[in-house]
């Protein structure tokens, strides 16, 4: 009886609520929802159409016949390309199409037949580019309030899976390409929207600590980092999401091996005025470079057990720089440890001065993929 009681007192209540809700000032009134209900006149139109809706996708019923007779397919451009990309439920429009356009010419360049980069790959540091970006971000803006435009932005926008042009130009030019065999698509590469979001609560949970210990007296230098050891745990993430990008030292010893010949056929592709050749002998001594212009080179698998450089006097204050690579062989591609003069050497890129310095750099290979470098 009580129970009764008490669904009959809460029924009335809902009623009461509703029935204040709708004559307080703002609510539908009778009067008003009768003006409203005029709109709809129960024509025969208005019967036909809603009997076609019911039944039928409103999208095909949009859809002007007339304007497929007049199509205009004419485009003042034209990129030849072989094999349709697909970026499926992800953002990566932008990704896709600058790699698309970048892919056309190296098929062109090299007579490649049905061939793609790896989006996953360029995206995967896409994403850690960004990551760092918001944190950074949040350390620029650590003196500002909370509803601070910046900030507010910073905060609803720690990371995208969208991007440009100018993305495109960055990712490439500091991190290359691959096949898209190296690095594969993934359920998250294909449908980012979990995995941003996950993402994108660790940040501004970080974006929170990085501004808590500013506002405790961290300096700046404190704060970098901190933001350092976070984009570990976003790298991690992105790893467990999209796998990890670490195949520089297996593709650069098996295009040395599989793609330059002793013989007629010579090498793939257009000589392209000495620069494949001048690749090859850098990559097969172990230095891979991953930008012209850019003073980096990443430590790669030599092809050869000893390379001695002879320095140009002009130019470089050492007279050599030798690189030995013991165990190495056909199996052993992987650097497991390296020492650079005699001391541990745990970067895995030489930077040109150091190399115009002169010295001995030892890599121990093996045949399996290392912690080293990282």
């Amino acid at each position: 009886m009580k129970r009764n009681n008490l669904w009959i007192t809460t029924l009335a209540l809902g009623i009461a609520l509703s029935a204040y809700g709708q004559q307080a000032d703002g609510g539908i009134s009778a009067e008003m929802l009768q003006q409203i209900k005029q709109s709809y006149k129960g024509t025969p139109t208005d019967k036909a159409i809603h009997n076609a809706i019911s039944n039928n996708d409103i999208n095909k019923l949009a859809v002007n016949a007339e304007s497929k007779n007049n199509f205009d397919t004419y485009f003042s451009h034209k990129v030849n390309g072989k094999g349709i990309t697909n970026q499926k439920s992800s953002g990566r429009c932008w990704l896709f199409t600058g790699l698309n356009v970048f892919r056309a010419q190296a098929i062109a360049k090299y007579n490649m037949g049905d061939f793609q980069f790896s989006q996953n790959y360029s995206f995967f540091w896409d994403q850690l580019e960004k990551a760092n970006l918001f944190l950074q971000g949040i350390i620029d803006t650590r003196e500002k309030p909370m509803d601070d435009k910046m900030v507010e932005w910073l905060f609803k926008n720690p990371l995208s899976d969208g991007g440009q042009f100018t993305g495109i130009s960055d990712i490439l030019g500091k991190y290359g390409v691959v096949p898209s065999d190296v690095m594969v698509e993934t359920n998250s590469s294909e449908s980012t929207g979990r995995m941003a979001n996950l993402i994108s609560l660790k940040l501004k949970e970080f974006g929170l600590q990085l501004r808590d210990q500013s506002a405790k007296g961290a300096k700046v230098a404190a704060l970098e980092k901190n933001k350092t050891e976070m984009l570990g745990t976003i790298y991690r993430m992105l790893v467990l999401n999209l796998g990890e990008p670490e195949l520089t030292q297996k593709w650069t010893r098996d295009i040395c091996r599989n793609a330059y010949k002793n013989s007629v056929l010579g090498l793939v592709g257009n000589e392209d005025v000495g620069q494949m050749s001048a690749w090859y002998v850098l990559a097969a001594s172990g230095l891979h470079p991953v930008c012209p212009g850019d003073q980096r080179y990443e430590l790669t698998s030599p092809v050869f057990e000893k390379v001695v450089f002879n320095l140009d006097p002009n130019y470089a204050e050492g007279k050599t720089f030798v690189i030995e690579a013991h165990n190495n062989s056909p199996e052993n591609i992987y650097i497991q440890q390296a020492t650079l003069n005699g001391k541990p050497y745990d970067k895995c890129y030489l930077i040109h001065d150091d190399l115009m310095k002169g010295g001995t750099l030892v890599l121990q290979m093996g045949a399996e993929p290392s912690d080293w470098g990282k």
